[in-house]
């Protein structure tokens, strides 16, 4: 809720963003791209395996920046700022997984971030906001199909892990 209020009082500031709807804001920690259906039970399997090391993760909030830089942004993005050294080791965990079954390592540096908007061309973010320094508890770890349509990208999860403080997980399929 309050990521989309914050999108919206930006809009008034920002020109040729594509807001993203607060339902679909998240953290991606890896992103597959196109994968076969063979590869997708690999990656469940791969999960299966590895959520007894995963757990919550409290973080917070930010501070509002771009990709590829606040400057010159195509994307505008929240960063965390409680949470970055837990969230880049569960990065970690996942890449080194995921690269045993024939899946390429994410070359660029991972900056754990939300997604507010995206814009064609790139250009300095004008909005001067600041961001309220939220708390809150990373608890699942969901794997999504995402289908591109001309509102605005569908998220349908495939598979989650619930996570706990004891490294007990829950998986859904």
């Amino acid at each position: 809720m309050y990521l989309g209020k914050m999108s919206n009082e930006m809009s008034k500031h920002e020109s040729e963003v594509r807001w993203v709807k607060t339902q679909n804001q998240h953290i991606t920690v890896k992103f597959f791209g196109e994968i076969t259906e063979d590869m997708k039970d690999r990656i469940i399997e791969r999960l299966k395996e590895i959520s007894g090391r995963l757990r919550p993760i409290r973080a917070s909030l930010g501070e509002i920046s771009g990709f590829p830089r606040k400057e010159s942004a195509r994307v505008i993005i929240v960063t965390l700022e409680r949470g970055i050294h837990e969230m880049k080791r569960m990065y970690e965990i996942l890449e080194t997984e995921m690269e045993k079954i024939g899946l390429r390592r994410e070359e660029r540096e991972f900056l754990p971030h939300i997604t507010l908007g995206r814009r064609k061309s790139p250009r300095p973010i004008r909005s001067t906001l600041d961001v309220m320094k939220m708390e809150f508890e990373l608890k699942r770890l969901t794997l999504y199909k995402s289908t591109l349509r001309q509102d605005g990208p569908i998220y349908d999860p495939i598979f989650c892990i619930n996570l706990d403080e004891r490294g007990v997980s829950h998986a859904q399929g």
